[in-house]
């Protein structure tokens, strides 16, 4: 399989789910590696979402790493339903909306 480095620490790549998204793997725990590039504005909106998201009390998978000079962020990988998912179900919590 094959690794990479990021702030020189080595993630084994688990699974390329699309362009911008990994799965990687450290010391046999899994995260989401978000590959998101220091020459667009990804990164910014990332972080700016993140931001708004986490203001507005919506449960975020923790950075474990971010890399601000190659724009890749790191983070855990929380099981269950999205925020998305949970939407398309309306079966939103009424906590949301406070």
């Amino acid at each position: 399989m094959s690794t990479m480095l990021i702030k020189k620490k080595e993630f084994e790549i688990v699974e390329n789910i699309d362009e911008h998204l990994l799965k990687v793997s450290r010391d046999g725990i899994t995260y989401y590696a978000y590959l998101l590039g220091h020459k667009t504005r990804a990164y910014d909106n990332f972080t700016f979402a993140y931001k708004r998201l986490s203001n507005c009390n919506v449960p975020l998978a923790k950075k474990v790493l971010v890399d601000k000079k190659l724009g890749i962020i790191v983070t855990e990988i929380i099981e269950g339903k999205t925020v998305f998912e949970e939407l398309l179900e309306d079966d939103l919590p009424d906590a949301y909306f406070e």
